[in-house]
């Protein structure tokens, strides 16, 4: 399996066979993913010892996160995945996380504008209990809360999410929340998408499409008067 992870600040490519991962590299994307995301493929692809000849799987994150990651790691994707005829899984950067965490029931938190942060509860089984939404710090643990009865409420995080309140902060009021960080990458990934394969929950290279979560913002920067 090949899986890409590419909506966080960093990027990372991971070549897996079965259980066992056989090369990974990473990159910080400083808006050069689209220079560098494909060289980097090659030379993980390389590592393994392997050729895109061999990959019968391709694993791509669809976000939320970045919004030029997400469409360059998809685009990416779905074209290799469209030329060689190769199946395809699309894995959330919120299933990634939940996955990276180990604990569950569980939250899964990235980072989003300023302030907010795009999250999503997942079960005991790991199955999500809703959809990804988007909400400011202060609100999180009212809007989980909303739908759950979780005791303690774990909110795994990503180490990007940046101003991140405290855990004093969340816990104010009658929650009790605890706070887990994790570093999902490319293998995360490749682990989602194989249970998710094990399901059967392919994608053909035409429906892929990055997950925004919010209207991604187009346009040069407001001009200041």
């Amino acid at each position: 399996m090949l899986a890409l992870a590419t909506s966080g600040q960093t990027c990372s490519v991971a070549v897996v066979e079965g259980e066992t991962p056989l090369a990974q590299r990473e990159f910080a994307h400083e808006m050069r993913l689209l220079e560098r995301l494909l060289p980097t493929i090659h030379e993980a692809l390389s590592a393994a010892g392997v050729s895109l000849d061999d990959v019968t799987l391709i694993a791509a994150d669809t976000g939320p996160g970045s919004f030029t990651g997400m469409r360059i790691g998809v685009m990416t994707a779905k074209a290799l995945a469209w030329a060689r005829g190769i199946p395809l899984v699309g894995v959330t950067s919120l299933e990634a996380v939940a996955s990276a965490a180990q604990v569950s029931p569980v939250v899964a938190l990235i980072r989003a504008r300023p302030g907010t942060a795009y999250w999503q509860g997942f079960d005991q089984d790991g199955v999500a209990v809703s959809e990804p939404g988007v909400a400011p710090f202060e609100q999180l643990v009212e809007r989980v809360a909303s739908l759950t009865s979780w005791d303690p409420m774990v909110l795994a995080y990503t180490s990007d999410l940046g101003s991140m309140p405290t855990f004093e902060a969340l816990s104010r009021g009658p929650h009790r929340v605890e706070m887990l960080e994790v570093s999902p990458d490319a293998q995360t990934i490749a682990r989602v998408a194989r249970a998710k394969e094990g399901r059967g929950l392919l994608t053909r290279a035409l429906d892929l499409a990055p997950l925004y979560v919010t209207e991604p913002i187009i346009g040069p920067p407001p001009t200041r008067g």
